[in-house]
């Protein structure tokens, strides 16, 4: 943009656009009904954690304003009927990571 007003408001419009599918991706959650090894939720949890870090650092670069990092151990779910794991499950989303897992895949996204 060539004016400084034209620069402040595609400036303006980025960030907002940024914000808005960060908010998404920390809304989006995975749900692996199957509960195996707990493998398919790591690495879900992992790759959901490398778009917000990549999103993040590309907005940085093009000199934008880089936020705190929100996706977490919420953004995954498994279906566990096991009374001991559900229990462990439970305190993992009080802080404490122990989901034991799954290997199916369903994913939620609470922004559409």
């Amino acid at each position: 943009a060539r004016s400084p007003a034209a620069r402040t408001r595609l400036r303006r419009q980025a960030d907002r656009l940024l914000r808005a599918f960060l908010e998404r991706l920390r809304n989006f959650t995975v749900l692996d009904p199957a509960c195996g090894s707990g493998n398919f939720l790591y690495l879900a949890l992992h790759a959901l954690k490398d778009i917000e870090h990549r999103v993040q650092f590309e907005a940085e670069a093009l000199g934008l304003e880089r936020g705190f990092p929100a996706v977490g151990p919420a953004n995954v779910r498994g279906i566990e009927i096991n009374a001991y794991a559900a229990e462990l499950a439970a305190r993992g989303r009080n802080g404490f990571w122990s989901d034991f897992g799954c290997s199916g895949v369903l994913a939620l996204d609470r922004g559409a």
